[in-house]
Order: C-alpha cells, then structure tokens, then sequence
C-alpha cells in the first residue's frame, strides 16, 4: 500500500493527541519534561525486526517488534539502564550503549566512551563488554565499539591499560559478545587514540597524539612490522580524528575541527599514495558535517546538518527515494534513525520533526517499492503536547555578520500584536541550534512566549570562518548578537522588546548572566542554568582538573579571550564583576554533580547578588550533572523556569 502525501499526514498526525490544557507551568512541565516514549530505534540486519526503547509507567523496555504485523517479539526490562543507542549484531542479539550503568554510574562526561552491553534475546541476557579485566580502567574511560568480526561473536574495543612499567597504552581488544570479556587483538602506540579494524582484526589505520610534542599523525600497516606516517601536522589540539572508511578499504574518511591546518572538514586520504581530497560536500555543495557508518566504521552516509539535515547515500536506489521523499515532507526536518541494506531490502528509518513531524514521528522508508510507512510518535502517550510553528530567521548583526536563528511561536499565537520574548542561546558555545523539535523552547512557547534561538558567532554548522569570529568575544559581540536578534524581531512586529527575558543553559547560561549585567536595559529577567559567572574561577578550575590534557585549557584561552590569557581580560568578561548594573531578577539552576561546570560558579554569583541587594534564587538540583538525563531533572527545571517567567514576564 502506498500512502499520499495526505494519507501520511493524517497517520502521523494521529500518533499524538493534541488536547489542550490550561497554561500551568507545572503542569505542562511534566507533558514537555518527560522522556520520549519510544526512542533508540533500529532496523535488524533482515530488515523485518525493529529494535526500541520504550519507556511505559515510569520503567523502560527494550522491545523487538515484528515489521511486518508490529507484534512485539521481545520486551526486556532495562529500568536501571538510561540507554543513548541500540544496534543489533545479529537476529538475536542487540548491542546496548548506556549513558548510566546498572550501578548508577554516569560516563565520564566531557571525555569520550560509552558503557556497552551484549543483549541476548532469547535469554534475556544482559552481559557488560570488557569489564572487569586486571589493569583496565573502568569501562566509561575507554573508548567505543570499533567493529565487529566475521562471526558475529565478538567486537572489537580499545581500552586503557597499564604495562609492567608502569605505563598506559590504548590497546585494541577482541571481546566476546557471550561472555563479555577480552583478550589483546593489537598492541597500541605510545601516543594511540583510535582505531579503523577489519572484521578479521586488522587494524588497517591508527591515529595518535603526543601532548608533549603536540605531535598528530595517522599511521597504516607498512611493510613487515613498519607503520606508514599518512598525514601528520603539529597541533596541541587532538583536531583531527579517523572518522570512517570506504566500503573498498582503500580510502580514510579524516575528521578535522577549525583548529586543524585542514580546517573544520571532513576529507579521504588515499591509503596507497597519502593524497588528501578536498572538503566532502553533499550534492547541493555543503560542506558534509556528520558522517554515518555501518560495522567497522564503513561510510554508508553523509550529512550537512545546517538549520535542517541534508543527506547523501552512497547506495542509488536509497539516494533516489531519499530525493523523492522530500519535496512530500515540506517543513519537516528528517533526522537518519537507522538502516538495513540487503540484496533483497533496502529501508531507512527517519524522525520528523517540526511541521507535519510535529513532535517526533518514526517513518520507514522502502527504497525499493516507495513505501511509506508510519511506525510510531516519539511522545505518543502525551495528550497534552502541543507543537508550535518552527522556522528560520536571518537578520545582520551590528558589524553586518549575517546572523541565522530558529524561532518557535506559541501554538495557535496572535500574530497580531507583539509577543513577549525569550531568548534561548544555545550552550557549547561550538554548536548550533536547528528546525527540530526542542523540548524547552517548545514549553516556553506553550506558556505564551516567542523563543528566539540565534546562532550567534561562534557557532558551528556555518564554517570555520564564521566559528573562530567568537573567539575573544564572550561579553561583546556574542552577546550583542543576541540582541540584535531582538532588534529585529521588533521591527518586523513579532516581539515586544520591552518585554523581553533571557535563558540558556551551560554557554547559554554565561550568555544570561552576561545578559542582564552587561546590557542591563534589554533584559526584564534572566534565567541561568549551569551558567559560568566567573572566568578567572574557571580557567583554574579547568587546569585543575584536567591537568595532562593541557589541550583543553589551551582551546578555552583561545575561544574566550582571543589568547589574551591575562587576568584582566579573563575579568571584563566575567558577569560576576558587573553585578552593579543588575537590574533583573535572575534564577539560576545548577546541577550538584556537575563536573563541566562546577556549581561553585552559580554559589559564587547567589553570594555576590546577594551582597548587593539584588533578586536572586539558585535552584540546586540534587544528583544532576551537565545534562539532564533524568526526567525528573528536566521536569524540575521546566517547572522552575515556567514560575519564574510567568511571574516577572507575565505572558499576557
């Protein structure tokens, strides 16, 4: 059966129930706060099973369906287990990747790896990856899965371990998927980082840094035991990375941020001669930002994310139907969940998001017949989610930088007359914000408000050029970026810029702090979570803390104060030293477990605020970290946030 453009839209759209509430803060937070309902979706290697976790009546399954009558094969019980990803090795058995362990332990944030486990079905077995061996770190501290073998029994892994002299090396280990322990498949390099693996343990690339001799180099198999140097430059930074590798094995997809000599790209370098492409694009000649791979990082897919995702396949018969699909999905951004190629199937399962996707809904699509099937919405057992309009905006900054921002409306909003706004920068600050489904700007819309997300300079997804024009403009430029987003809201009718609050999170949150302090008479209120309030107090904590990995204070000297690593300017830019020109209220909300950035920063900015007569809260969470992986954390800081806006921002 295939579906109309009209046929799909209905389906999706009777996924979701779209009854309306009052306008309660708390009560929509706990609509807007929840977890998905069905998230982590994966197509097995047949292509007729499907893979996902459900979460139902507070405890979280992951279930196996059949594609072909939605009947459910299997439903484990993973309660304990906050699951980032699913992918299936063989008919029976699911690799697992945790964000939190049985044991409630979070991954070591802001350092690569992962907490894997082995699901066997037909047991209903749950078996933890490379733990517990003698000399091994603990397993969130090593890196991910860099390919399976031929059989399917095994997967390969690199882990920390300590020789008899006392020194750490990355090794690659062969795991069995049965009982989840390992034995060496390579030995590492002094300065190793990461792997490319054949299914039959070859290591056919490995990439390495010395943070001593700020030394990169990638290296391949050379004659006998000899490892061959492909590309090599001088960079305290670890700022390129072995991405992927042609379905051929012939050609290495390298990964290179803005502080590279390559610049932010992705590129192929031959493995037989060393010659190095020029940037990847996508058909319309972006440059591609994401690549995808299937096992031992094989390319399968390439992607420009922008405003909205943009896809190539290297596969025609899905490159043709992913074509086809867009021009009936107008207004939809479509997000790659998974994908199953065979000789006999070839399907591909995407979000949608915004517009006719709403809230989230799963589609597949058969390339081989053009079918279009709905499967499920991401928040299907919400009756009380609405989802406002969602688009893009472009206006100039002050110096005429083209600025980009999404903007979310209140469903059913009065165009008619300004509303009252909220600006919502995002966190990094080297991200960006897209035309999707944002849970928290979507609440604030509910309540009332226009929400203007900019992607101020020094954002990501808009080129090196543009990236590196935030460095050294915290409190300047980056926050009159914001503003002017403001400006020009208001001169379009859209926004009231007398009735105006600021909220973010992380970056967000300095960019909030800095909002009130150094532009006191744009913002009516502020609204600050795990926001840095003094630079000085974050560089010493940085160089504390991470110690060895001198790289990282280095890029937050470089992205904050253009290099000018002198206190002077570290104290410009702090808003804890402007808190004379406060004239807003400011709530603040901090995690107690937060190792980015630590919560001493929001305790600091209450006291000083406090000292000087001015209207301030903290909200500390309990147990929380950086990022809110629990629902109940989401769910408390939606609740905190809508109280406080409706009170000093009143919505009508």
């Amino acid at each position: 059966m295939r579906f109309t453009v009209l046929a799909i839209f209905w389906a999706l759209c009777s996924l979701t129930a779209s009854n309306a509430v009052a306008q309660d803060p708390v009560a929509l937070a706990q609509a807007y706060g929840k977890d998905a309902d069905i998230h982590s979706l994966d197509l097995s290697p047949s292509g007729t099973k499907l893979a996902y976790v459900m979460n139902r009546d507070g405890d979280r399954y992951l279930v196996v369906s059949d594609l072909a009558t939605f009947k459910s094969l299997y439903s484990i019980k993973i309660v304990d287990y906050f699951v980032s990803s699913l992918s299936w090795v063989d008919e029976e058995t699911i690799i697992m990747t945790a964000v939190i362990s049985k044991a409630g332990e979070a991954v070591f944030e802001g350092r690569s790896g992962a907490v894997h486990y082995a699901i066997h079905l037909k047991k209903e077995r749950i078996v933890p990856l490379l733990n517990g061996k003698k000399g091994q770190t603990r397993q969130y501290a090593m890196g991910g899965i860099d390919g399976r073998d031929e059989t399917g029994e095994f997967v390969y892994m690199p882990a920390w371990t300590m020789d008899n002299a006392g020194i750490r090396e990355y090794d690659l280990y062969k795991v069995s998927l049965s009982h989840g322990k390992g034995v060496k498949q390579a030995n590492a390099g002094p300065h190793t980082y990461d792997y490319i693996v054949t299914p039959k343990g070859d290591v056919v690339a490995r990439a390495n840094h010395d943070d001593v001799s700020n030394r990169l180099f990638f290296e391949v198999p050379g004659k006998t035991l000899e490892w061959r140097i492909v590309y090599e430059e001088r960079n305290r930074l670890p700022s390129c990375g072995l991405s992927a590798i042609t379905q051929d094995y012939k050609k290495i997809v390298m990964s290179c941020d803005a502080d590279s000599r390559m610049g932010e790209s992705y590129r192929l370098i031959d493995i037989e001669t060393g010659d190095i492409s020029e940037p990847m694009t996508t058909p319309s000649g972006k440059r591609v930002d994401w690549v995808y791979r299937g096992p031992n990082k094989v390319l399968f897919a390439v992607r420009h994310y922008g405003l909205t995702p943009e896809f190539e396949f290297y596969d025609a018969d899905l490159q043709k139907a992913y074509t086809e699909l867009l021009p009936k999905l107008q207004g939809t951004s479509l997000y790659l969940m998974s994908w199953n190629v065979t000789e006999t199937s070839k399907r591909l399962i995407f979000r949608l998001d915004a517009g006719i996707g709403g809230s989230g809904k799963y589609i597949m699509l058969d390339a081989l017949t053009g079918q279009i099937t709905p499967i499920a919405s991401k928040y299907k057992s919400s009756t009380d989610i609405q989802v406002g309009r969602v688009h893009t905006i472009e206006y100039a900054a002050q110096d005429g930088l083209p600025i980009e921002g999404v903007l979310t409306w209140p469903p059913q909003a009065d165009t008619s007359k300004p509303l009252p706004l909220v600006v919502l920068p995002h966190g990094g600050p080297a991200s960006h914000d897209t035309v999707t489904y944002d849970y928290m700007a979507q609440y604030i819309a509910r309540l009332g408000y226009l929400v203007l997300q900019p992607n101020f300079r020094g954002s990501t997804g808009y080129g090196d050029a543009f990236m590196r024009a935030g460095d050294g403009e915290w409190g300047r430029k980056m926050q009159t970026d914001l503003s002017d987003g403001i400006t020009a809201l208001a001169n379009r009718g859209w926004a009231d810029p007398d009735r105006v609050c600021i909220a973010g999170y992380s970056y967000g949150g300095y960019a909030a702090l800095a909002g009130i302090t150094f532009q006191p008479d744009t913002y009516k209120c502020a609204i600050a979570g795990m926001g840095i309030s003094d630079l000085n107090v974050m560089m010493n904590y940085e160089r504390d803390t991470t110690r060895k990995y001198s790289w990282v204070v280095d890029y937050w000297e470089r992205v904050i104060a253009n290099n000018e690593s002198n206190r002077a300017r570290l104290t410009e830019a702090s808003p804890i030293n402007a808190i004379d020109q406060i004239k807003a209220p400011l709530l603040m909300i901090h995690g107690d477990k937060d190792t980015i950035v630590d919560i001493e920063q929001s305790k600091l900015m209450l006291k000083a605020m406090k000292a000087a007569g001015k209207d301030a809260r903290l909200v500390v969470m309990k147990d929380a970290r950086h990022s809110f992986a629990h629902e109940h954390h989401r769910i408390q800081a939606l609740e905190e946030m809508g109280k406080f806006l409706t009170e000093h921002l009143p919505p009508e």
